[in-house]
């Protein structure tokens, strides 16, 4: 199982990771050719659409929604281009999607995991704001701002639909809860950490 990711300029990016679980499911897909000491591995390709982290929009949103509700910052959120439209998945259903093709993609194929639905940033946003409860302003930041920004980026989970049967489970709702949530749990951390302020 190759993981292909893309940039924001839609180029491809092989990554080299390859976990130990990987490697034993991999020797056992391996197959003779027939011709002593070579071995044939069939290679499945997975396109992860925008994987995320901690550096992206949704991210940086709840980190600062995180830090004004704890008064580490004013309610000021700082934000870039929220009119970009952006295919979103839960981490956890890219995982699932990845054991499924391990299990039963087939050899050869290149598979896009993405929910295959775009969602402008801006109601991204406004969806995460409802979620912390909190009245905050929203102040474009032009620092955030980015020239090479492409306008949609959105994938097509036809294939992996097709021949595995797989579709998000988790909704963006979901996913936005729990983002938050992890987000206020590292910022107490932090706080703990730091001890109490005099």
């Amino acid at each position: 199982l190759i993981d292909w990711r893309r940039s924001a300029t839609g180029s491809a990016a092989r990554t080299a990771s390859k976990p130990q679980w990987l490697s034993s499911r991999r020797r056992r897909l391996s197959r003779p050719t027939g011709q002593p000491g070579r071995h044939e591995t069939p290679v499945i390709s997975a396109r992860s659409v925008l994987p995320r982290g901690e550096s992206f929009a949704e991210s940086s949103f709840a980190r600062q929604l995180a830090e004004i509700e704890a008064a580490r910052r004013d309610p000021v959120l700082e934000v870039g281009n929220l009119d970009a439209v952006r295919d979103f998945t839960d981490v956890r259903d890219v995982v699932r999607a990845y054991w499924l093709l391990l299990e039963r993609g087939r050899a050869g194929q290149v598979y896009n995991v993405c929910s295959g639905q775009g969602v402008r940033l801006r109601d991204l946003l406004h969806t995460l704001i409802d979620v912390s409860g909190l009245r905050v302003e929203v102040r474009v930041d032009p620092a955030r701002l980015r020239a090479s920004d492409v306008p949609q980026l959105v994938g097509d989970s036809g294939r992996i639909r097709a021949d595995l049967g797989w579709e998000p489970r988790i909704p963006l709702e979901q996913s936005l809860r729990d983002l938050l949530q992890y987000w206020r749990e590292r910022v107490a951390q932090t706080e703990a950490a730091a001890g109490p302020t005099r």
